[in-house]
């Protein structure tokens, strides 16, 4: 992404065209170069969720202690940042705002055809803060006492999304496929996988939740195949190794309250 380096780069004088590392089709390599010089940064900043989320789990998995000292930062806060372990930081725009910018782009040039070629928009960003950045370093000081802009950054950009290329990468393909099951759990998926996770049988699920054996199956069915998995067994092993437990249980808990509190507020219909 040549218009966030470019940003970058404005922002942190201090950078330099090293300090960011590409995706050229897998993160594999992209990976292991910045494993190779990992100890000369005590930042990152990472274009997405799933590139943060891979980088984290890989690190993870070789240097057990590299986050101890420093801090993530991704971009888009995705459903994936909330529930992965540590939980990601993540910044993203304000989408009221961004479709309100959208709207008046669109009244303006209706009412003056053909007369901008371009627009220059300036947008909030919304920052949720989380566990990735519990261990932010302090920032060193210049000789009059004024904060220098560091740390460097590391940051993945691409062109185009192409999971194809990511298959030799399990981290990339662990938080692609937990981002998109985020993305399409509802709350009695959720209770499901959760159950799961404790080691319920398919009957006792159905009977806590009031539903046949067959729509349990159906529904555990969905889930596997929508993140491209074949057995029950890889879902549970994909959520337990890298999602909160807890969590996610607690996030769903308050969404099936809410929907119980809008019900109980709606007035009763009466038919005649």
């Amino acid at each position: 992404d040549t218009a966030m380096a470019s940003a970058l780069f404005r922002i942190l004088p201090g950078m330099r065209r090293t300090d960011f590392f590409y995706n050229t089709g897998s993160l594999t390599p992209c990976f292991e170069a910045f494993y190779a010089v990992r100890h000369r940064y005590d930042a990152v900043l990472a274009v997405n969720d799933i590139a943060a989320a891979s980088l984290q789990q890989a690190l993870l998995s070789r240097d057990s202690g590299y986050w101890n000292d420093r801090f993530l930062i991704s971009f888009s806060d995705d459903r994936l940042a909330e529930f992965c372990v540590p939980s990601l930081t993540s910044v993203t725009y304000d989408w009221v705002d961004l479709m309100q910018a959208v709207m008046t782009t669109y009244r303006v040039l209706v009412r003056h055809p053909g007369q901008f070629d371009s627009f220059s928009l300036t947008l909030k960003a919304k920052i949720a803060v989380r566990e990735s950045t519990q261990n932010c370093p302090p920032l060193p000081r210049t000789q009059d006492d004024a904060p220098l802009l560091l740390p460097r950054a590391l940051s993945y950009p691409t062109e185009r999304f192409i999971p194809a290329l990511y298959i030799d990468d399990p981290f990339t393909q662990a938080s692609m496929r937990l981002a998109l099951l985020l993305r399409h759990l509802d709350p009695i998926d959720a209770e499901i996988l959760l159950a799961l996770l404790d080691g319920e049988s398919n009957e006792r699920i159905g009977e806590r939740l009031f539903l046949t054996v067959r729509a349990v199956l159906y529904r555990i069915t969905r889930m596997t195949k929508l993140v491209g998995l074949q057995e029950r067994r890889e879902i549970i092993d994909l959520v337990r190794e890298n999602l909160d437990r807890d969590r996610l249980a607690a996030y769903y808990k308050t969404l099936t309250d809410a929907d119980a509190s809008e019900e109980a507020r709606a007035p009763a219909r009466v038919e005649l």
